[in-house]
């Protein structure tokens, strides 16, 4: 069989699909052993191939951001739910596995099932060296034929699923998503090139988007693609070009306008928004403990209790005038006099 490496490779591939993969597995990667290589691999990194190598990786919580980290793979070939974090293993039961692998630039696939993984793995570096070795194989995941579309984006959209996004933002996310999945000619993830990323483009200018949304959604898109290892499709001048537009300005007459219309409550609202520059949802959640009557500043902290974070996840001090202080003031005193 070593004398023709065509028909070596022929050979090889019938044993893998036989269920012979073990020396087959031996034989192409030149590892004295699975076992052994199954142990070498938890020491110098989750690895399998010689010089096609595919990793195996979890996206897991770790400092409050989710990253891709290597998991440790047991010298039996079991995942236990741990990754290498820094250099230290870590238990991490949260999280999705990937096999990570290069052709053509970084390519990774999610895989759902544990138990599903390292076998994957191990096909994958198998059917990489077989195309080294001039042999055509079908890409597969154990659906057929690569990752479709469709399940691409429900993988991606479950890692944004709120509390990880805020609700509004998921939504956005999922709505145009959807849009790229309904619009998007090729089947499989794999296969998506950048004439089906310009072709979503033109379909959101005939959908009634603007340059501005236009580029924002493209820009949804992207992490979708990058997150499945394909990088780097648009060319600079296949984004849409915008003009960043200056924002209305309110005439003082306008906003006296505004004010001798509110009543108490609506009043104390709007000047709030005025004075603080601050989010409509941060506004919404600010408490009284939130204003410190002292020293004049708003502060925006975190509500766990009404699921509300502040945005980067970073809590904040705003010096507010006079003002707004004595506005505020007056409406607290107000409301203890109702109450009493």
């Amino acid at each position: 069989m070593g004398s023709n490496p065509t028909l070596s490779a022929t050979s090889f591939i019938l044993l893998y699909i036989q269920g012979v993969a073990v020396s087959a597995l031996h034989w192409f990667s030149g590892q004295p052993s699975p076992e052994k290589g199954l142990a070498d691999m938890s020491k110098r990194g989750n690895r399998y191939g010689g010089e096609t190598r595919v990793n195996i990786l979890k996206k897991v919580k770790v400092g409050g951001n989710w990253n891709l980290y290597p998991a440790v793979v047991e010298p039996n070939g079991k995942l236990r739910d741990e990754v290498r974090v820094r250099g230290k293993v870590e238990l991490h039961a949260e999280g999705y596995y990937y096999i990570e692998w290069w052709q053509d630039g970084r390519r990774r696939e999610q895989i759902k099932d544990r138990a599903e993984v390292v076998d994957r793995a191990r096909r994958k570096a198998l059917e990489l060296e077989a195309n080294r070795a001039g042999i055509g194989t079908v890409q597969e995941n154990g659906h057929g034929r690569g990752l479709a579309v469709a399940e691409a984006v429900d993988s991606y959209l479950k890692d944004l699923e709120p509390p990880q996004r805020e609700p509004r933002t998921y939504q956005a996310y999922k709505h145009c998503l959807e849009v790229f999945t309904n619009n998007c000619a090729k089947k499989f993830i794999q296969d998506v090139k950048r004439e089906d990323v310009l072709a979503f483009i033109r379909r959101l200018y005939e959908l009634g988007c603007g340059p501005r949304t236009a580029y924002n959604r493209a820009v949804i898109v992207s992490p979708l693609l990058k997150a499945n290892g394909i990088t780097k499709l648009l060319h600079n001048r296949d984004w849409p070009e915008y003009v960043e537009p200056i924002r209305p300005m309110y005439e003082d007459e306008e906003i006296q306008a505004l004010f001798k219309a509110c009543d108490a409550d609506e009043r104390v609202l709007y000047l709030s928004y005025l004075l603080t520059g601050l989010r409509d949802k941060e506004v919404r959640h600010l408490t009284w403990r939130d204003i410190d009557f002292r020293t004049h500043v708003v502060r925006v902290t975190r509500k766990p209790l009404y699921g509300f974070k502040p945005k980067n996840k970073e809590e904040r001090e705003v010096p507010v005038p006079d003002s707004l202080i004595a506005g505020l003031k007056k409406y607290r005193a107000s409301k203890k006099v109702r109450a009493a």
